[in-house]
């Protein structure tokens, strides 16, 4: 069944040995979350640049397809942040600076992405950050980035958001540093929340 889709995602006349080659190089199918365009353009023979691209696309439509069920996460961890951004997280060439949004009961009702880019606090609009909180009427964001650990700037952002939060009553439950392998909750480090 996976063959099958990815063969049909590809497209073309070698579709189904290039399926097979990307299958055979990620060993098991769930490795597919954890590859980079570049890593699939440079290992596996026939997949090139928009190939790559197509294929990470539709794993990324995947996903946010779930998030749009009847079954919506429910964040009740900085460990749940982690298992719901990682897959996609993992294979930002750049740095990008997500907000997920929350209901009252802290159900994901979307996830906004932001900034793509080095960030630091100077860059990051603080109306920007709520304004699809405020538009979809959310309860609550989280603030999820992907870097290698917690900076100054990241702390100095998560309070200038807190603060906004509070005046336009949405709360900013967390700040989530993605690593590659690893995250790191701001609020679980007293980082920026007081």
């Amino acid at each position: 069944m996976i063959l099958d889709a990815l063969s049909t995602v590809i497209g073309g006349s070698q579709s189904r040995q290039v399926a097979e080659a990307i299958l055979n190089y990620c060993i098991e199918p769930h490795r597919l979350f954890h590859v980079t365009p570049l890593e699939l353009e440079r290992n596996v023979r026939g997949v090139g640049r928009a190939t790559a691209r197509r294929v990470l696309a539709a794993l990324n439509l995947s996903a946010e397809m779930q998030l749009l069920g009847n079954d919506r996460p429910y964040i009740d961890s900085p460990r749940k942040v982690f298992e719901l951004v990682y897959c996609e997280m993992n294979r930002l060439e750049n740095e990008e600076l997500w907000v997920i949004l929350l209901d009252a009961r802290n159900r994901v009702i979307g996830i906004s992405k932001l900034y793509r880019g080095s960030l630091n606090s100077s860059q990051v609009r603080t109306g920007e950050t709520l304004r699809d909180a405020i538009r979809i009427n959310a309860a609550a964001i989280i603030l999820v980035h992907n870097h290698p650990s917690p900076s100054p700037d990241d702390v100095a952002l998560t309070r200038n958001i807190l603060k906004a939060g509070q005046i336009m009553d949405i709360d900013v439950l967390d700040h989530i540093v993605v690593g590659r392998n690893s995250f790191c909750s701001l609020k679980e480090r007293g980082l920026g929340f007081g």
